[in-house]
């Protein structure tokens, strides 16, 4: 990036700012500091360079930033384990604040550290929060040389005692209320000074007082402009910096306007400004950011409350084992995760030996394997026999939901009206700018006053930021609405993701079949009582519903669990016993030479011999046999699954005939027949188990992993579906249609108040701090709508 002469001084090459007597040159680039020239050479030698060329990004000034050693006590192993959300020695996991963190190619450069050293696994960007989490192998990178290559890129982590001792806090907005506090002191001050001038009529007050009131009202006000006012300031030159109108760029100018113009009647003592309507302007718009900001907590969608994400677990307590909602997990309990499922909770293990699968946290899927008195992490699996653990941290279910909402599988693509909100919002905000100009040329002719302040009405009154709050109130308040009613989303967008599906896919066992309502009947020789402990042990260790049925049919008796446990998706599960090995599958699997290939049902084979195979009867869930017709009605429905055609005749007179039921399916089958009808244009909501079709989840445009036991959802889903609302599916299809609807609605209404505003802007007929009053109330008025009719439309679809 070539430096660039301003006013005969130069540019920084990497952050942009004013090149001093401290600078440095490097060919024909400058830089202000040594610092910047570091991070330069530092993205350059890694291919990084491109990062300037991003809408012209410009870096993070590290003038008078360098400070070798400020992160040694991250050495300190208690620090470092209370920092870290997740090691096993060798990768480890940390979520920093990052406050620096302002547009599109912060977030680009962050979420590229593994470009600037490979040791870096991952390191994803939440936006909102400001947060990045960065995973680490930790044997080639230490947590303080990661802190330190963010703040060598000038985003310094904000490590407080907070952070370290990981307690949770209500932001409370605190600088908000200062900044409003100090602006409402200035507006009734100044107004106070006003008054003699405004009763004084025509003939004024005296040229002294009106000097000294006029200085008075200055000094007033300047904590105003460099503090209360300094966000939209802040934000719109963020803007600026990338190339990008932001939404606070008009109000930036109408403030400028006015601040600058009463400055200069003051200096020049040509009468006493406008500060009155200056600081009245900003300590209004302040007024209504924090009312936006209370009225949103009101509807806040944080999805780490305790009712929100219904994740289930198992504990062992003196009766035995026993399922809880995971808010009433405590300290202490001992916890029983078998294959597949997830620990929810920081944990020690007291199972002999167990393998771990950290692909969840880490994105690396090799199992790692721990002995008993190991520590284990939420956000890992049990690959192979069950385990059982103590509880030592409480649950996050926020950091829980985080590692779902990861780019890992967060790979949808943005929505139309996302894309749209985005465009029209930039370019409206062009627009008002666009005819602030010409209002201020027009009135112009007529004095400089009433030019200023009719610009200024018409900068802040045609504000579009109520566009930007249709979409995230809409969806968010379905997701809320969704989540009491069973289906929990992994993030509001993938409401208008439901929204334009047009096929929906079914898989058959464990979807709509049930554990519970199903008959089994074991075919073959009598099983010894040994036999029957090894087979109960065994199908214990499965979260498959074939195993489940299984389990509830030798739920009598005594229990052998296997010393080694290997499961593999759409073919079976393998026990390892002290007395040899015992298969429960398929029977093309499970045995060589298979006399039972043509019939239906599960196989128990020990030591290469079938001991009998089990049939599953019925079960076909009762709110399916009204909810798949009801679909028929408005979507192209089928059905895929890994079993034979036994049941084809019962399933084809629900599906309305046999061309779309497809049986003897591979996992790799369901994941191809969902690629081709994405091919052939149809939007695909897949409802699955997640366990022997996560691949078709994950290639659908929209994946729902149905489950009894939601300890066992698969993360490749978008949304996951208790399995008692499954006859509910239409309700949540129509509402997210309706919700893109209303977001459509709001759109219009939002430009409809922004054109009537504007033209009694443009027409003198609305002074700035009726604007200021105005703005607010209509972006919560457009919020207001959206969430009303929302639930409105929930209400009528039986959805409340």
């Amino acid at each position: 990036m070539p430096a660039i002469k301003v006013e005969q001084e130069l540019l920084c090459a990497h952050c942009g700012e004013v090149c001093r007597r401290d600078s440095v040159t490097e060919g024909e680039l400058a830089f202000c500091c040594r610092g910047c020239l570091t991070v330069y050479h530092l993205l350059r030698d890694n291919n990084l360079d491109s990062f300037y060329q991003i809408h012209g990004a410009t870096g993070i000034s590290l003038k008078g930033k360098e400070n070798a050693g400020r992160f040694e006590f991250l050495d300190d192993e208690s620090v470092r384990q209370k920092l870290l959300d997740f090691t096993d020695g060798t990768t480890s996991r940390v979520t920093f604040h990052v406050p620096q963190v302002y547009c599109s190619s912060c977030i680009w450069l962050l979420e590229n550290l593994n470009r600037l050293n490979p040791a870096i696994i991952e390191s994803r960007v939440n936006f909102p929060k400001r947060t990045l989490a960065v995973t680490f192998r930790e044997t080639e990178l230490s947590l303080r040389k990661v802190t330190e290559l963010l703040a060598q890129l000038g985003y310094t982590p904000k490590i407080t005692l907070q952070t370290v001792e990981k307690r949770s806090f209500v932001q409370d907005n605190k600088r908000l209320i200062l900044q409003t506090g100090i602006a409402g002191f200035a507006f009734a001050n100044i107004m106070l000074f006003s008054f003699p001038d405004y009763l004084a009529g025509e003939a004024g007050v005296g040229a002294q007082y009106q000097r000294y009131f006029g200085f008075l009202s200055l000094l007033l006000a300047l904590p105003v402009f460099f503090y209360s006012a300094v966000d939209f300031f802040r934000s719109a030159y963020q803007g600026l910096r990338v190339k990008q109108v932001h939404l606070d760029l008009p109000l930036s100018i109408g403030i400028l306007a006015l601040f600058v113009r009463s400055s200069y009647e003051v200096a020049t003592q040509s009468g006493t400004g406008y500060f009155d309507s200056f600081t009245g302007l900003v300590f209004f718009l302040l007024i209504g950011r924090v009312f936006q900001s209370k009225t949103f907590q009101t509807l806040s969608f944080d999805r780490d409350y305790k009712s929100y994400f219904p994740l289930s677990v198992t504990i062992k307590g003196k009766t035995g084992e026993q399922q809880i909602v995971l808010s009433k997990l405590n300290l202490g309990d001992v916890v029983v995760v078998r294959n597949g499922e997830l620990i929810v909770a920081d944990s020690i293990l007291r199972t002999r030996e167990v393998d771990i699968d950290y692909s969840f946290v880490t994105g690396e899927s090799n199992p790692v394997s721990k002995v008993a008195g190991d520590t284990l992490y939420a956000g890992g699996r049990i690959v192979g026999a069950p385990a059982e653990m103590e509880v030592i941290k409480e649950v996050s279910q926020g950091y829980l939901v985080s590692l779902w909402s990861s780019s890992k599988f967060a790979h949808r693509r943005e929505g139309r009206a996302t894309r749209i909100s985005q465009k029209v919002g930039a370019r409206f905000t062009v627009a008002v700018i666009t005819v602030s100009l010409a209002t201020f040329a027009y009135w112009l002719r007529f004095g400089i006053d009433g030019a200023i302040t009719n610009t200024t009405a018409v900068l802040i009154v045609a504000c579009p930021c109520a566009l930007a709050l249709s979409i995230p109130f809409t969806f968010g308040t379905v997701m809320q609405i969704f989540g009491r009613r069973g289906l929990f989303l992994r993030e509001p967008n993938i409401v208008e993701n439901i929204a334009p599906v047009d096929t929906v896919v079914f898989d058959k066992t464990g979807t709509l079949t049930s554990t519970t309502e199903s008959s089994t009947r074991f075919i073959g020789e009598e099983l010894t009582k040994h036999q029957m402990a090894m087979l109960k042990g065994l199908a214990m260790a499965s979260t498959h519903p074939s195993s489940r049925r299984i389990v509830a049919w030798a739920s009598a008796g005594e229990t052998i669990k296997p010393n080694r446990v290997e499961e593999l998706p759409g073919q079976g599960i393998i026990g390892l016993f002290e007395t040899g090995e015992m298969r429960i599958g398929s029977s093309r699997w499970a045995v060589k030479e298979d006399s039972t290939a043509n019939k239906t049902g599960t196989v128990v084979v020990l030591n290469d011999e079938v001991l009998g195979r089990f049939e599953f009867h019925g079960g076909f869930r009762e709110a399916a046999g009204e909810m798949i017709p009801a679909l028929r009605e408005r979507f192209d429905v089928s059905l895929i699954s890994g079993d034979n055609a036994k049941q084809a005749d019962e399933f084809a007179a629900i599906f309305g005939g046999t061309e779309n039921l497809r049986f003897e399916q591979s996992p790799h089958d369901k994941l191809g027949y969902v690629d081709g009808l994405k091919s052939a244009g149809k939007r695909v909501l897949m409802v699955g188990d997640g366990l022997n079709d996560s691949g078709a989840l994950a290639a659908a445009d929209v994946g729902v992993a149905l489950t009894e036991d939601i300890a066992a959802f698969s993360p490749a889903s978008d949304a996951i579906l208790a399995a008692e609302r499954l006859g509910e599916l239409p309700r949540y299809l129509n509402l997210s249609r309706r919700a893109l609807r209303i977001v459509q609605v709001s759109f219009m209404i939002s430009l409809i108040y922004n054109v009537i505003g504007a033209y009694f802007a443009v027409t003198g007929q609305l002074s700035p701090l009726i604007a200021a009053v105005l703005m607010p109330v209509s972006s919560v008025s457009v919020v207001g709508f959206a969430v009303m009719m929302t639930r409105l439309s929930a209400r009528q679809l039986g959805l409340k």
